[in-house]
């Protein structure tokens, strides 16, 4: 019997659900990327400054990439989007039966915190949803903005908070619930 649930999310949490092109558009994107984890190809099994090259091009592509898989999942309109509602009223119905506040909190994702963060669109459209619910809603953005994010990175192949990001949300999450 909880008098307060926190929903932490991040923007990859959108349910795709049924949608196939969602679906292959997450999938193949998430296939480029175990593809890449298997190390240098061609000239760059022999040179160090070729595997660098290879490594960051790597990166970049999938960057832009995945910025594609956020932004069809955010499409007003589209099933990701739909899906992502469907979900904070079903949190929010089941709360209320319980008799429970909820508090969603986003986490950001770890990227570009210390220049032109590329889904401050999104967190907005988050933080009006949760405002349309009449949620009590966390952003995070503001308390990680100005950090280098490959400092809080778990490694540079898996950009999830290591101890350091998770340090800068439980504070930030504290206070919030403190107030």
């Amino acid at each position: 019997a909880p008098d307060r649930v926190v929903y932490a999310m991040t923007l990859n949490d959108v349910p795709v659900g049924e949608d196939p092109e969602l679906k292959l558009l997450v999938q193949s994107t998430q296939d480029r990327f175990v593809a890449g984890l298997a190390g240098p190809q061609g000239l760059a099994r022999f040179s160090a400054l070729a595997a660098l090259v290879q490594a960051r091009v790597r990166q970049a592509r999938l960057g832009d990439e995945y910025a594609q898989v956020i932004a069809t999942c955010f499409a007003p309109g589209g099933q990701g989007w739909a899906n992502l509602c469907a979900e904070l009223d079903r949190l929010a119905a089941l709360c209320a039966t319980a008799d429970a506040e909820l508090t969603v909190v986003l986490f950001p994702l770890i990227n570009d915190l210390d220049g032109g963060y590329p889904f401050a669109d999104e967190h907005a459209q988050v933080a009006a949803a949760c405002a349309e619910r009449g949620l009590d809603f966390l952003d995070l953005l503001p308390a990680y903005r100005g950090q280098r994010a490959s400092e809080l990175w778990v490694h540079p192949t898996d950009q999830h908070p290591n101890h350091l990001g998770h340090a800068i949300a439980a504070e930030a999450i504290g206070a919030y619930l403190t107030r």
